[in-house]
């Protein structure tokens, strides 16, 4: 049977479990999900057996704090 979905295709379906399941183990935190990502990200990159997508002089980097308060404006404000 071919998928007529993304939401059928079963590689998708196996890459959004991963990621719900990596950031539950993250606590859905933003910040953890960035480490673990950028740890993840270095392991493979030193392994020599992968190059990752940005891996060359074109590659632009985002300051973490840029990352947080884009993150920061963005969620509701909670009562305290």
């Amino acid at each position: 049977m071919v998928p007529t979905s993304m939401s059928e295709n079963p590689i998708i379906k196996e890459v959004r479990e991963a990621r719900h399941r990596i950031s539950e183990e993250c606590g859905h935190d933003v910040k953890r999900l960035l480490k673990r990502y950028q740890e993840m990200a270095q392991k493979r990159r030193a392994s020599g057996k992968y190059r990752l997508v940005g891996d060359d002089s074109r590659r632009v980097a985002i300051p973490l704090s840029h990352i947080e308060e884009t993150v920061l404006k963005e969620q509701p404000k909670k009562d305290a």
